[in-house]
């Protein structure tokens, strides 16, 4: 009887110890899942970032007068888009024109709810140049007066912030859905008088 009782606590023991090797394991690949996601997301966001801030800390670069640089600004259109004067280039000796394009592409659901995915698009001089980025949930752009009111005039921007958020490429993770980047520009150019 004694041995029939250690063979059923064995078992038992056995089943619980399986059990939590199970839990462990799951546990540990969902965390790496996460985190493979989570890098994704922070690696294209950062490629689109990089350009951005070339860019928007260039506006105006080689453009006489400065207040010339931003040449069109819509948010309301279904594609929507910044357009500005700047070389995207320190070789290059007159400006381009480089416009940032966001359109949406579809709807996702996250945890604030359903939202639009939109794809951005970089083209110089009317050229896609091939850095279009897809799942951005918002790409927000303001054009704002030193004093960070919103501009009139396009000729009163003196400061330009960005909003950018994505979600990972490769899927939506239950606790990390998105990464957000923002930044406020003062371009350098928007300080000359002429």
């Amino acid at each position: 009887m004694q041995m029939l009782l250690d063979h059923i606590a064995a078992v038992v023991i056995s089943g619980i110890i399986i059990l939590v090797l199970a839990v462990v394991t799951l546990g540990g690949k969902s965390s790496s899942i996460e985190s493979t996601q989570y890098r994704a997301q922070k690696r294209m966001l950062l490629n689109l970032v990089e350009f951005l801030e070339r860019d928007i800390t260039n506006i105006g670069a080689g453009v006489s007068p400065v207040t010339g640089a931003i040449q069109s600004f819509d948010t309301s259109a279904t594609i929507r888009f910044f357009q500005f004067l700047a070389r995207p280039d320190s070789s290059q000796a007159a400006p381009s024109v480089i416009r940032y394009e966001w359109e949406p592409e579809a709807t996702i659901d996250l945890k604030r709810g359903t939202v639009p995915t939109y794809t951005v698009r970089r083209l110089i001089d009317g050229t896609m140049d091939g850095r279009s980025t897809g799942n951005i949930t918002s790409f927000r752009v303001d054009l704002l007066t030193a004093d960070s009111t919103t501009v009139g005039a396009f000729s009163d921007t003196r400061l330009v912030r960005l909003d950018v958020t994505a979600i990972s490429p490769i899927g939506v993770t239950q606790e990390i859905q998105e990464s957000r980047w923002t930044k406020m520009f003062r371009p350098v150019n928007f300080l000359r008088t002429n």
